[in-house]
């Protein structure tokens, strides 16, 4: 199962113009396909691929499912996005790692607002164990306060555990986001509705059928991102490897320390009630701290909870093999080893040593952003003192104007200025 084979090309062989659907899952090397294909929206086209961009990823699929638009920024709706899908001549992407925890009820409503096509879905797929830690770093970023400890012993569960410490929706806003199908008061049950592939798989194939529905596997090693678009590609018929690659710096990692420090941050902001929806500050503080990530140590599941999760792998593994779909790539790369990699540390017991360290890095890291900001702000302000001087300047030169009516009106007490001064005066106050 290393590689499907290449489905002919819909213009070449007359088919049905098809639309491919990637559902995530999260943490699946998604940000980097769609950075991938973000940077690259006109190569695309020029290859007959039509590349769903920027807020439509979310935003319009919403509204779609019926779901109230929240994003601060005018976007494009669905109408709009289908009518651009029934212009296109070729293939499109839409990607949207949300979509994996979708039920079929859902799934199937947002297939029928499709254009007519043959819709294809791809779910990347990547080792659990890895994919634990960075949802942890993500609920970080968008101002969870969970430790490490509690996120990965709710999700590393038996599945016969009911509740959680973690309270409702354990991943919070994943990726900037919200769930698409509601929350869940249990953190292991809300982690493998959107991790478990034949979950995801059988919920889709109500919807799709199964030879439509492709696993692209993403390598163990997180440098070999060539592989997926490799993988990738071969699966809409486009090779994006001679694509520019995207900014790696989008999603960065974070080290131990530097994870827990922010995590403690987070509750003292949200007790100030800042009103950021897209805690900007937090992921500002993230990536000043992720520059200097090489300097911590990292964290990972216990070796007990590497087991659990390597058997359940091995599970999903089998089913999925039951079940059939087409799988691009090793079904290797989604078991993780046999042992958490080493030198890994619980973020909870970093000490103020460690945390203290971590925030000169932030703070350092921080300062190019704050200069550009300071600077900036000047910029503004010597922008809006020579407007105001201006606007003093159309003050005075408009009462002027007014007292030149008034003189004119009083001086000729029987008789109105004639109507071409009076329109020439009009005309000088409108300018």
């Amino acid at each position: 199962m290393e590689a499907a084979q290449p489905r002919p090309h819909a213009l070449a062989c007359g088919m049905a113009r098809r639309i491919f659907l990637h559902i995530g899952v999260m943490k699946s090397a998604t940000s980097y396909v769609q950075g991938l294909c973000e940077q690259n929206q006109e190569q695309l086209a020029e290859a007959g691929l039509f590349w769903c961009p920027g807020e439509l990823r979310y935003q319009a699929v919403k509204e779609a499912l019926g779901r109230t638009r929240t994003s601060e920024h005018p976007v494009i709706g669905w109408a709009p996005l289908v009518r651009d899908l029934r212009r296109h001549s070729g293939d499109a992407l839409l990607s949207n790692e949300l979509l994996a925890g979708l039920g079929a009820v859902r799934a199937r409503r947002l297939v029928r607002a499709l254009p007519k096509a043959e819709v294809h879905v791809i779910v990347t797929a990547r080792d659990p164990a890895k994919i634990i830690p960075s949802h942890w770093q993500t609920a970080v970023k968008n101002g969870k306060t969970w430790t490490w400890s509690q996120f990965a012993s709710a999700v590393c569960a038996d599945p016969a555990h009911q509740g959680s410490p973690l309270g409702t929706d354990p991943a919070g806003h994943v990726d900037g986001d919200e769930s698409m199908d509601g929350s869940d008061t249990d953190a292991h049950q809300w982690f493998w509705r959107r991790h478990d592939l034949p979950s995801i798989v059988q919920r889709w194939a109500g919807v799709v059928p199964m030879e439509r529905i492709t696993i692209v596997t993403v390598p163990a090693d997180a440098g070999e991102m060539k592989t997926v678009a490799v993988r990738f590609g071969s699966v809409l018929d486009v090779d994006l490897t001679a694509l520019d690659n995207p900014d790696v710096s989008r999603n960065p990692s974070l080290g131990a320390h530097s994870v827990e420090l922010l995590r403690r941050l987070n509750e003292p902001m949200a007790r100030r009630d800042l009103d950021d929806a897209e805690h900007r500050f937090e992921r500002a503080v993230g990536g000043a701290l992720a520059v200097r990530a090489g300097l911590e140590p990292q964290f990972a599941l216990t070796e007990a909870q590497q087991r659990s999760v390597r058997q359940r792998a091995r599970t999903m593994v089998d089913e999925i093999a039951r079940l059939g779909p087409p799988v691009v790539g090793d079904v290797a790369d989604l078991v993780p080893d046999e042992i958490p990699p080493s030198g890994a540390v619980d973020p909870g017991e970093s000490s103020d040593t460690d945390l203290l360290a971590a925030a000169m890095r932030g703070m350092v890291g921080l300062s190019p952003s704050f200069n550009r900001l300071w600077t900036e702000r000047n910029d503004l302000r010597r922008t809006l003192g020579a407007a105001q001087v201006k606007i003093a300047k159309y003050d005075a030169r408009l009462r002027q104007q007014h007292e030149q009516i008034h003189t004119l009106t009083a001086a000729r007490p029987s008789a109105r200025p004639t109507r071409t001064l009076v329109n020439r005066l009009r005309s000088r106050l409108r300018r």
